[in-house]
């Protein structure tokens, strides 16, 4: 059974969308951009299409091209 449930019903939930982020300084986005030895970071709230689903493909799609760099360059993915 489904049903529709307004995010703003939901304790601590605010909504999908952000505002601000990236306004932190400068870099401050490229930090989450960029991965940390094996954690790499991806979502809607990391491309310029925040809150829509094509935005999270879009983001997935620039971390599996960065695995695949890192694969290409001789990186491993277990480090």
């Amino acid at each position: 059974l489904f049903r529709s449930i307004s995010w703003g019903q939901i304790p601590y939930n605010l909504g999908s969308w952000i505002s601000g982020f990236g306004h932190a300084g400068p870099g401050s986005l490229d930090v989450l951009l960029s991965p940390d030895r094996r954690v790499y970071f991806a979502g809607d709230h990391l491309s310029h299409l925040v809150a829509w689903q094509e935005g999270a493909a879009l983001s997935a799609y620039r971390v599996i091209n960065q695995l695949g760099a890192r694969i290409e360059n001789g990186g491993n993915l277990a480090s």
